[in-house]
């Protein structure tokens, strides 16, 4: 306030639209208020942490930039900071495009609740039992939504719920203005000037701006800008992708399905599998067009059909593929092992038209066309030890037609089918390749294996399965001894023959006299161990072969266990 004149009996206020102003030291008039200065910062801080505040309290989802089982249970790495507070009993979560039929759902709204492990990492845990879940779930896509309630009370920053800064916050501005009312000077007292309410708005705006750039920096994962650079390669290699008829034409190289792993195998592993492959990779690349993988990248004609479970881990399946072409290569003597085609289901199917891949009926279905196209030159089963391929009722579709195209050429005096291959990752079975203890683990699941019990993820696909198998087949006990008799007998043999090729050599030098063999202790005790291990498994091996075969001549009777000759014990003499 000040007075306009000397002699004045009223004062005039010190009025400016735009800042604060105060008499001056005569009191005749107004000067720039230097409180301005604290209010306009203070105003303009408060204003952007409060804006940026409010969305915190809306519990919006969080992006997912991983999903996978770890020693205490399954982990989700948000790609931005979560700001949940830590909680003994967890947090209600949904979540939204994992691609996870766990995960996945309205029916699982209060299936999971997640703890705070990192201001990025979150345990997953069941709802009922608090425990954290142990099923093998994997992703790296989705997001992740909290529980209103508990985004409102258990989202915060250090320590101190988001609800509780926006009351500070604004008990903050509510502060400044009532600082300004007890100066009692200023500009209108404790109303705001055009300046301060610019302040305020202009907080609103950074913290708009702060938004977009946070959503802008964590819209895209590590994972989809891979996934870009990788599409820009495929696009120079096949830059007009088209599609092709099912069947023996979209089937991909070795060398395409190695390229594919190298580029993705940070994200693969050595655990996870085709279902992770699929769903939070293949799916995401062929997008734009709708093909294929191997439209996509460019399809082959189909060499071999490969026959596998894909639950089986990716890196033992690139692995087992991988061996497979090498073994081929070198037999048909070709430099290139890379250049071997194969039809693979997940990479040969258009994942956008599975019900069209699969077909009205078995012989509609791409399998079929594939196997029966008449370039196919054998079925790779990729096994391990469980033989899971085994258990799923489409790999036993392909396992019958294999048997009955087998059986075809036989009849018509052809050998270009090649049959069934078992293939590990140390060779293929039916030459001698691979890991005896896998092969002697491998038969003795054969000997108890139900193929009845196969499974199907779509209860119609196991349906129409166990139709034709009981149609062409006789039934699956007249199936399971026309498909796995012979193999077995001949995969026992082959086995028992590669591991005297391997051993004999050995035998021989250690059956020659010599002077430092027969002096030294650890050298003797060595020989003992080989003839009481190694020539030991042979004999039990080629018994068991014979075993084998009596049990398939005769099921009805049950062998009898011979006792196994306890082998000498390896002893180091000092």
């Amino acid at each position: 306030m000040y007075a306009a004149s000397s002699g004045q009996t009223y004062c005039v206020p010190c009025k400016n639209t735009w800042w604060r102003m105060q008499p001056n030291s005569e009191g005749t008039g107004c000067v720039f208020d230097p409180l301005t200065w604290v209010v306009v910062p203070v105003m303009l801080l408060l204003s952007t942490a409060l804006f940026t505040t409010l969305p915190l309290l809306l519990s919006l989802a969080v992006k997912i930039q991983d999903v996978r089982r770890e020693e205490g249970g399954v982990v989700i790495t948000t790609r931005c900071t979560h700001f949940l507070l830590r909680s003994t009993h967890g947090i209600r979560a949904v979540f939204c495009g994992t691609g996870h039929p766990l995960l996945d759902g309205a029916d699982k709204r209060r299936a999971y609740r997640v703890q705070v492990r990192s201001e990025t990492e979150l345990l997953l845990i069941s709802a009922k039992s608090r425990e954290p879940i142990g099923s093998e779930i994997d992703s790296s896509m989705g997001s992740v939504q909290f529980n209103r309630f508990d985004g409102l009370m258990k989202r915060g920053l250090l320590g101190i719920p988001f609800v509780c800064w926006a009351v500070l916050l604004l008990m903050g501005m509510c502060g400044v203005r009532s600082v300004i009312l007890l100066t009692g000077a200023g500009a209108g007292g404790a109303q705001l000037t055009a300046l301060e309410m610019l302040q305020v708005i202009f907080g609103l705006l950074f913290a708009i701006l702060i938004h977009l750039l946070n959503h802008h920096r964590h819209a895209s994962g590590v994972l989809d800008k891979n996934l870009h650079i990788f599409s820009e390669e495929l696009f120079k290699k096949n830059p007009h992708p088209q599609p092709c008829a099912r069947g023996h034409a979209r089937a991909i190289s070795a060398r395409q399905m190695l390229d594919f792993f190298q580029a993705f195998q940070e994200y693969i592993g050595s655990s996870r599998n085709m279902y992770y492959v699929c769903s939070n990779i293949l799916l995401p690349l062929t997008k734009s067009y709708k093909l294929s993988y191997a439209e996509l990248a460019g399809p082959k004609t189909l060499e071999w059909f490969c026959s596998h479970f894909w639950g089986t881990p990716f890196a033992h399946f690139v692995e087992t593929v991988t061996k497979h072409a090498q073994v081929v290569a070198e037999e048909l003597n070709i430099q290139d092992f890379a250049a071997a085609t194969y039809w693979i289901c997940t990479f040969s199917n258009n994942q956008w038209r599975v019900a069209e891949e699969v077909g009205a009926s078995w012989e509609a279905s791409s399998f079929y066309y594939a196997l029966r196209s008449g370039f196919c030159r054998g079925t790779a089963m990729i096994l391990d030890e469980d033989i899971k391929p085994l258990t799923r009722s489409w790999c036993l579709f392909e396992l019958l037609q294999t048997t009955l195209l087998s059986q075809e050429q036989e009849q018509r005096g052809e050998s270009t089918f090649k049959g069934l291959l078992l293939c590990t990752p140390t060779g293929v079975m039916n030459y001698g390749q691979g890991n005896i203890e896998l092969a002697v683990n491998i038969s003795k699941k054969l000997a108890t294996l139900r193929l009845q019990d196969a499974s199907a993820s779509v209860q119609a696909d196991k349906d129409m399965i166990d139709r034709l198998v009981c149609e062409q087949a006789g039934g699956f006990s007249e199936e399971s001894q026309q498909v796995f008799d012979p193999s077995r007998k001949q995969r026992v043999a082959s086995h028992e023959q590669a591991l005297s090729k391997r051993f004999d050599p050995i035998a021989g030098q250690l059956d020659q006299p010599n002077h430092t063999r027969a002096t030294n202790p650890i050298v003797v005790n060595a020989a003992r161990w080989y003839d009481g291990h190694i020539r030991h498994d042979g004999a039990a091996l080629a018994g068991r072969r014979v075993r084998d075969e009596q049990r398939w001549q005769q099921p009805q009777q049950q062998p009898q266990q011979q006792p196994q000759q306890q082998p000498q014990p390896f002893i180091v003499m000092h």
